[in-house]
């Protein structure tokens, strides 16, 4: 009997018919799509949690993120493996003129298309920037990369020594990476996302830099999602924008906006989850086109 003085006879009794529910009992595939997305596995602290997320104010939180000091955000990681996605344009009376595009750096190393980036910026900040600047910040700049240098921390390097923390290339640079993105992403995750699980779709991250009538300076980010249930009655994707609003000195963010641009659901999705899925997106999809297919 020693044993009882650890384990009672009810406590057994319930472990055995935990298990015995868990091993026997007949689940519907309903729930078992429900256990994969989450919602039995939400306790009410991460419900709180959600809401919390959810009702924070975007802009506030991507001031928050973009204002932290260089050595907390990850700017030296994102902007090389970033480089190729990222065009810049210059937007007057209407009338856009590309500055800078991914299709300028097509087959060049992972140096010099930062240092352009950098130069075709600090242009447009200083018409006045004379070749003789321009001498001086490509010379610092490849007195930090050195030869064969770590792109990351040559760049770190430069930021630090040549730009600043004050810098207007350095503003809009801070703007590009993906903590500054963080929140964005977050209000999809709990929202859309503990409903319906979706996944980044590879490649598909895009940066517009666009210098507005001399007033300020957008950051958009593009990128698309595809679901993780990847059965006909599962399927969708969707593509979403955020655009940051920097004033025209870049020292500022001013506001965030969140977008979703189009959407693509599988027609064969039971009719309460394209209801749901559809009442998810609503507020980030306000004249978007959302298109239900068969796949």
């Amino acid at each position: 009997m020693g044993w009882l003085t650890f384990f009672s006879l009810s406590g057994i009794l319930g472990a055995f018919r935990t298990l015995f529910l868990r091993c026997f009992s007949p689940r519907s595939l309903s729930e078992d799509a429900e256990e994969r997305r989450g919602f039995l596995h939400q306790t009410a602290q991460d419900r709180e949690r959600n809401r919390d997320i959810l009702a924070a104010d975007l802009t506030d939180e991507i001031r928050d993120k973009w204002t932290k000091p260089l050595i907390s955000l990850p700017v030296h990681v994102d902007i090389p493996r970033l480089i190729k996605k990222i065009d810049v344009v210059g937007v007057d009376n209407g009338h856009e003129t590309a500055i800078l595009t991914p299709t300028d750096r097509e087959g060049a190393n992972t140096h010099q298309p930062i240092l352009d980036l950098v130069l075709a910026l600090a242009t447009q900040f200083d018409p006045h920037y004379t070749i003789e600047r321009r001498n001086t910040t490509t010379a610092q700049f490849y007195n930090a990369f050195g030869q064969g240098s770590d792109a990351g921390m040559s760049l770190m390097d430069f930021m630090n020594t040549a730009l600043g923390e004050e810098s207007s290339v350095v503003g809009v640079l801070k703007a590009c990476t993906q903590s500054t993105l963080a929140p964005a992403v977050l209000k999809l995750k709990f929202s859309i996302g503990t409903s319906f699980s979706f996944k980044d779709v590879r490649g598909s991250w895009y940066i517009n830099i666009r210098f507005v009538e001399g007033r300020h300076i957008q950051v958009i980010h593009t990128k698309s999602e595809v679901s993780f249930d990847d059965t006909e009655a599962g399927q969708f994707q969707f593509r979403w924008r955020l655009t940051i609003t920097l004033d025209r000195t870049a020292l500022t963010v001013t506001h965030a906006d969140l977008h979703i641009l189009d959407a693509t659901i599988s027609a064969r999705m039971s009719s309460s989850n394209l209801k749901e899925i559809r009442r998810l997106m609503q507020p980030y999809a306000q004249g978007a086109t959302i298109n239900v297919v068969y796949p």
